[in-house]
């Protein structure tokens, strides 16, 4: 439904409006409030911080206000081993490594050892026929709500613009003229 996204998010909301006084300084309160009503999109949270010491800090409270209505936050990542080890949920303490497997968020897929951001695009094997149905199909498939791949995403949607304008029928392969215009 198009209204899942809204849907899974505004219970979130309304816990952290509700809730945030549970942290003791109001301010910090606040600032875990706001980060949770800017950093959710459906299930996936994802907020970056510029020290250690801070996103423990975070990560607790926004856990206290979320855990005060009922939410309970699984699948932390971090690419340091020390946040990690304060978020697990084990009374004893726990050895954490950072795990070499890519995760993956919003499309995209993450790196913690080297935190880099990566995409993952599967485009069917060069020999098959190029219609402007499998165009389509392509330049759909390139799933991308942050933004980061526009510059790519942006000629293919103009190749797609490039067929329709040539009056090419649907499943005629465009010429090689045109075909090149992609490279």
């Amino acid at each position: 439904m198009a209204c899942s996204p809204h849907n899974a998010v505004r219970p979130m909301h309304q816990c952290a409006y509700d809730n945030f006084d549970k942290i003791h300084d109001r301010n910090i309160g606040i600032i875990a409030r706001d980060t949770i009503l800017s950093s959710f999109y459906v299930d996936d949270f994802l907020v970056s911080c510029s020290t250690v010491e801070g996103a423990i800090t975070l990560a607790s409270n926004i856990d206290n206000i979320l855990t005060a209505g009922r939410f309970k936050l699984r699948k932390w990542n971090s690419n340091s081993a020390t946040v990690l080890t304060h978020m697990g949920r084990d009374s004893s303490p726990t050895e954490y490594s950072i795990d070499a497997a890519l995760t993956s968020v919003l499309g995209l897929r993450w790196s913690p050892v080297d935190d880099n951001l990566l995409f993952k695009v599967e485009l069917k094997q060069p020999g098959g026929i190029c219609t402007k149905p499998s165009v389509l199909s392509e330049v759909a498939k390139l799933f991308d709500p942050t933004g980061f791949l526009s510059p790519v995403v942006v000629v293919g949607k103009i190749f797609i613009q490039t067929l329709w304008s040539a009056g090419i029928d649907w499943d005629t392969p465009p010429t090689t003229e045109l075909r090149g215009n992609l490279a």
